[in-house]
C-alpha cells in the first residue's frame, strides 16, 4: 500500500481481515516541508492501527482499545 502523506510519498505492506488491520513499517521519501511533524504523526498512527471499521465511505482506523487514530473519507 502507499500514498501521499502531505510532504512525501509513503509505501509499505498491510494485512487485514474482517475486523483487524496491521501495517508493516512504512517507508517515506525524505523531503522536508512545513508539515513534517504532522506527516510523521500520520504515519505513526497508521503503523499503530489494529482495528478498522468502514461505513458509508468512511474508513476509521483504531488502536487496540478502540480509540480513533485516523478517519478517512472517500471523495
Amino acid at each position: 500500500m502507499g500514498g501521499f502523506a502531505g510532504c512525501n510519498n509513503y509505501r509499505g505492506g498491510a494485512t487485514y481481515n474482517e475486523e483487524q488491520i496491521k501495517f508493516s513499517t512504512l517507508y517515506s521519501d525524505n523531503s522536508s516541508c512545513e508539515y513534517n511533524e504532522l506527516e510523521q504523526r500520520f504515519l505513526s498512527n497508521l503503523e499503530s492501527s489494529k482495528q478498522y471499521t468502514y461505513h458509508a465511505g468512511n474508513l476509521i482506523l483504531q488502536d487496540e482499545n478502540g480509540n480513533i487514530l485516523i478517519e478517512l473519507e472517500q471523495i
